[in-house]
C-alpha cells in the first residue's frame, strides 16, 4: 500500500484532491475489499485457523489505520478519513469474527470429548433454577414473571443442548 500510494503519479493525486466521487468510489472499493478478506479467511464460523494466522490477522487489523495514516499524509483529508473509517470497521468486524471463530473452535474441542459433555449434563441437572429464582426475587425487585421467562429459557436451551448431544452420539 506504501508504494502505490507514495509512488501514484501527481496527476492521479490532483484527480483524488479534486474529485469527490474518487474518494466515494475508493470507499466502496475498499469495502468489498475488506468483505472479500474476511469471507476468505473465515468462510464459516468453524473454520480452523492456524495461531500462526490468526497473529498475523489480528496484528494487521490492529496496525492497519496507523499504517494508513502514516501512508496517506499527501492526500486530502476527507480521503483519509474515508479510507480509516472503513478500516476501522473492518478491522473491529474482523476482530469480533476471529473471536467468534475462536469460541467456537474451543467449545468443538470441549463438545467433542464425551465425557465432557457428560459431566456438564451432570451439572445441568443439579442446576436449582427455583432456588436461584427465589435468590433473584429476594435480592433486586424484578418482575417475577421475567426472571420465570429467562430461567425457562435457560432451562430449554439445556434441553435442547441435551437433545442435539444425544443425536451426535447416534450418528458417531
Amino acid at each position: 500500500m506504501n508504494t502505490f500510494y507514495n509512488n501514484m503519479p501527481e496527476e492521479f493525486v490532483r484527480l483524488i484532491q479534486t474529485k469527490p466521487e474518487i474518494t466515494e468510489a475508493v470507499w466502496r472499493w475498499d469495502c468489498s475489499l475488506y468483505d472479500a478478506m474476511i469471507t476468505t479467511f473465515l468462510p464459516s464460523i468453524n473454520h480452523v485457523l492456524s495461531p500462526e494466522v490468526i497473529k498475523t490477522l489480528r496484528t494487521y487489523t490492529r496496525e492497519l489505520r496507523n499504517y494508513i495514516q502514516s501512508t496517506l499524509t499527501r492526500f486530502p483529508v476527507t480521503f483519509y478519513h474515508k479510507k480509516a473509517d472503513v478500516a476501522r470497521i473492518f478491522s473491529a468486524k474482523f476482530r469480533r469474527q476471529l473471536s467468534l471463530n475462536f469460541s467456537a473452535q474451543t467449545a468443538a474441542a470441549v463438545l467433542s470429548m464425551p465425557e465432557h459433555v457428560t459431566v456438564m449434563c451432570q451439572d445441568w441437572e443439579r442446576f436449582d433454577f427455583d432456588g436461584i429464582l427465589d435468590q433473584t426475587l429476594w435480592v433486586c425487585e424484578c418482575d417475577t414473571l421475567e426472571i420465570r421467562t429467562i430461567c425457562t429459557y435457560i432451562y430449554i436451551m439445556y434441553l435442547f443442548f441435551i437433545f442435539i448431544f444425544t443425536q451426535s452420539l447416534f450418528i458417531i
